[in-house]
């Protein structure tokens, strides 16, 4: 490829995978350890850029991190090769170390499975102490009616997509989502596919 590369331009994946296997050839150094540097360096990047807000309300622990990370994907556009990227801000923002290793590939479509191990760390919250927070946050504090006077925008539905709490603003611009059974693929379009996997995930 001719010329250099611009910051904020998104290249294609094929194009990322070429320099990493260039730079193995070239350099002799393992793909992991490059992809370990591309996730320092990128986390760096996020900081000079003002991303590393983001990066820290995707969750305060290297788990909720990762269970958001793919809506920062989408949002940014860009390509974290390797999930390298996690290890790094396990570090920086949580505190604790994380292992990455890979599980499986599917070659057929680009799919990559990784173990994630979270490693002990002192600063960690004692299992009982988890346990005794979920359960207090499991009382109710504020009342349905007061959620959708604060909450004017928002839109609960239960695993089938039926609409089953909506804000004051969302129902008066569309009526329809205080019928009963009415689901939200009626009312919205869907950006991502509704499997039961990225029904989870938000």
């Amino acid at each position: 490829m001719e010329g250099s590369f611009l910051v904020r331009q998104i290249y294609e994946d094929e194009i990322t995978y070429n320099l990493i296997t260039a730079a193995v050839e070239i350099l002799q150094i393992p793909a992991d350890a490059i992809l370990e540097s591309f996730g320092r360096t990128f986390f760096e990047f996020c900081q000079d850029s003002g991303y590393d807000k983001i990066l820290q309300v995707l969750g305060a622990n290297p788990r909720d991190f990762l269970q958001n990370l793919d809506g920062l994907h989408d949002h940014l556009g860009t390509l974290y090769p390797g999930m390298r990227i996690v290890k790094t801000v396990a570090s920086k923002l949580h505190n604790t170390e994380v292992k990455v290793e890979i599980l499986k590939t599917k070659e057929e479509c680009d799919h990559v499975q990784f173990l994630i191990t979270e490693t002990y760390t002192p600063s960690r919250v004692p299992v009982p102490e988890i346990a005794e927070i979920e359960t207090l946050s499991l009382e109710p504090k504020v009342s349905p009616a007061t959620f959708c006077r604060v909450f004017p925008f928002h839109l609960v539905f239960d695993r089938e997509l039926n609409i089953i709490q909506a804000g004051r603003t969302v129902s008066r611009l569309l009526p329809r989502v205080t019928r009963p059974g009415c689901k939200i693929t009626e009312v919205l379009d869907t950006a991502f596919i509704l499997c039961v996997t990225n029904k989870r995930r938000y």
